[in-house]
């Protein structure tokens, strides 16, 4: 299956992960990654879980409790970084640390955000995937949208002098939430409106709420690619497309009356 149809996050992006658990600096291509796929954004606790054991292990573990030096023979605790040094402490402290790695790779693989919920980034994925079905038709009883509509929401038959038209559909599961795609092309240029059952996606901290005509969008940039997104009839709608060229295409798209 493609990533958009829910597979967990690739190898690459689970190193990114670990890397930002660990206080690494990430490489210039590691970042790109990061903001690209929205991973900057993620909270679970078991990225806090291992950031803390690596913290542990950088400040020479915890402090032992009071009084814990004198029955054990006076043995002072170890000064930071020490514990490289005593190689009979560095086993237990590695298996805590592969432990939380472990768990941290099972929890994001089951799910799209840190809290759960489904990333808008990860809904945009689908404008670089194939069309799977042929140009639905025009609705006979009203021109300006065509005739497909999924979880309430009818998709625009949009057209401008430029020559941008409806192309393919598809449909897909992200993260156990049904989607379906109608793609907007004049080309090679390409756009995608996707239709997600349900509300409430996870959305980066650069996102902005902008006007699209008569609505309130949010809007964001991810690597490549501008982002769109609003709600309509108790579904969330993902407009995506190249970035920079399409910023304010994107809004005539979204601001279509349907």
């Amino acid at each position: 299956m493609s990533e958009a149809t829910g597979q967990p996050r690739s190898r690459r992006d689970l190193e990114v992960l670990l890397a930002l658990g660990e206080g690494r600096e990430l490489t210039r291509r590691e970042r790109a990654r990061a903001r690209r796929r929205g991973l900057l954004e993620v909270r679970d606790p078991w990225l806090e879980q291992q950031r803390g054991v690596v913290a542990a292990l950088r400040s020479g573990g915890p402090a032992p409790a009071p009084g814990l030096a004198a029955r054990v023979g006076g043995e002072p605790r170890p000064t930071p970084h020490a514990w490289t040094t005593r190689r009979a402490l560095v086993p237990t402290a590695a298996l805590a640390a592969c432990t939380a790695a472990v768990a941290l790779v099972v929890a994001l693989a089951s799910q799209g955000g840190g809290d759960g919920r489904l990333l808008a980034a990860r809904v945009a994925d689908v404008w670089q995937q194939p069309q799977v079905h042929a140009r639905p038709p025009v609705d006979a009883s009203d021109h300006a949208r065509l005739r497909y509509r999924f979880a309430g929401v009818a998709f625009p038959n949009y057209h401008d002098a430029e020559g941008w038209h409806p192309g393919g559909t598809r449909t897909d599961t992200i993260d156990g939430r049904a989607t379906a795609t109608v793609f907007y092309v004049i080309g090679r240029r390409r756009a995608a409106y996707t239709v997600v059952r349900g509300t409430g996606l996870a959305l980066p901290a650069n996102a902005e709420r902008v006007r699209a005509g008569r609505l309130h969008v949010v809007r964001f940039r991810d690597g490549d690619r501008w982002v769109i997104v609003f709600e309509r009839n108790g579904s969330t709608c993902v407009l995506t497309a190249a970035a920079p060229r399409e910023r304010e295409w994107l809004l005539q798209l979204a601001d279509w009356p349907v």
